[in-house]
């Protein structure tokens, strides 16, 4: 706070006439120590039935078209000295006009946004969304710091956390830390945690092209792929002309109805807990049951 004392002496003793109109005044900056993030709020305890000029200086050159008690944060800059005046309309109600000073620091740099895409695997790499700003338009640099489940990860202080480092279920935290070269901002936190990877398979191949009613044919998955090394699996799910039959097992036996028609199967790998993406196999043919001619 900033003071600057004037005090008035007029009338007699038991003349209060003076006193009331103002025996002595101050005015004060608010905050007190404001930086270029900030608005300049000057006050008074001068008596309020007084009409007051307020004037602002700044670096002791008058600004024109300020002429109340505030100033906007926009128009202040790092290392300036404002200065404001507050003087009466009216003659005699202050002895003479009153002022207070204060110097704008610089703005610690600010994270406005940190955000991490949903569903994350151990096979994603962690990669940050972040913006900054800076109230005094300077380079804005981050330190990152990636915890798990609470540890601090020491050898990884990059903007990325790679792929690995975190298995299903662990919690990965981030703190972001800006700083502007004179001031360090207020640190941002996230955290986030590890989802399962669903499965993924190469390839699935029918046994046979063509059938008899009654034959078994069977379906052969390759190139199973989890990152979180869940045991392999598939769901089956076999389809005659185009139509799903409640049949989940790697092999079928052709029923009579089939005859004449095209089969075929969906593998879905499935590790537990999510399925990926089904591999829809070829064709079979299927023909009629072969008689004896007698």
């Amino acid at each position: 706070m900033f003071f600057l004392l004037a005090c008035v002496t007029s009338g007699t003793p038991n003349d209060t006439s003076a006193a009331d109109t103002v025996a002595a005044a101050s005015v004060w900056v608010s905050p007190i120590a404001p930086t270029t993030a900030d608005a300049l709020v000057a006050a008074t305890d001068a008596d309020t039935r007084t009409e007051l000029t307020w004037s602002w200086y700044r670096d002791n050159t008058l600004v024109d078209g300020l002429e109340g008690p505030l100033v906007a944060a926009e128009e202040t800059t790092r290392g300036e000295v404002w200065r404001v005046v507050l003087a009466p309309d009216v003659p005699g109600a202050l002895d003479q006009p009153v002022s207070a000073t204060a110097t704008i620091a610089n703005s610690p740099p600010v994270v406005e946004e940190l955000s991490i895409d949903a569903g994350l695997t151990v096979a994603s790499n962690i990669v940050p969304t972040i913006e900054t700003s800076d109230a005094d338009s300077d380079a804005v640099v981050l330190t990152f710091a990636w915890s798990v489940d609470g540890a601090l990860a020491a050898d990884q202080t990059g903007a990325s956390l790679p792929a690995g480092i975190a298995a299903r279920g662990q919690e990965v935290s981030l703190s972001v830390t800006p700083d502007d070269g004179t001031d360090t901002g207020d640190a941002a936190t996230l955290s986030v945690v590890i989802e399962n990877a669903p499965p993924t398979a190469a390839a699935a191949v029918l046994s046979a092209t063509s059938a008899e009613v009654g034959e078994v044919v069977s379906v052969t998955v390759s190139g199973w792929a989890d990152a979180d090394d869940d045991a392999e699996s598939y769901l089956y799910t076999w389809h005659i002309d185009g139509a799903p039959i409640d049949e989940d097992r790697e092999e079928l036996e052709i029923p009579d109805s089939a005859a004449g028609s095209v089969v075929h199967c969906a593998v879905t790998p499935f590790d537990g807990t999510d399925a990926g993406e089904a591999l829809i196999t070829g064709l079979l043919w299927v023909q009629s049951a072969e008689t004896d001619g007698g």
